[in-house]
């Protein structure tokens, strides 16, 4: 990519972050409002209409599949175990996993 190239595509960029600041913003202010305090993240796909929204701490996500489909919530559980293998190589051993069930709202 020539150099030219980089600093216009530079630009236009600078161009979308002028105008999603405030929005980012607004967003900010809606979840301090509704006592979200730790990590959030938003995805978003223009082409497909995917959408996320997810707070980490509490494992809820909206979720949009396609323009076609409408807005599900999600939570998400999961829990540490503990599992009991047997091999050839050695009669018992532990192994830790995780279980993951997601459940719609």
């Amino acid at each position: 990519m020539l150099k030219q190239e980089v600093i216009a595509q530079g630009e236009e960029f600078k161009e979308l972050a002028k105008d999603i600041l405030p929005l980012v913003n607004q967003i900010e202010d809606v979840l301090k409002k509704h006592g979200v305090t730790a990590i959030a993240s938003v995805t978003a796909d223009v082409s497909t209409g995917y959408f996320s929204f997810s707070t980490h701490a509490n494992r809820w996500e909206m979720l949009r599949v396609n323009n076609e489909y409408p807005v599900n919530l999600r939570h998400e559980y999961s829990e540490v175990f503990t599992l009991e293998e047997k091999t050839e190589s050695r009669e018992s051993g532990t192994t830790k996993g995780f279980i993951n069930y997601q459940k719609e709202a």
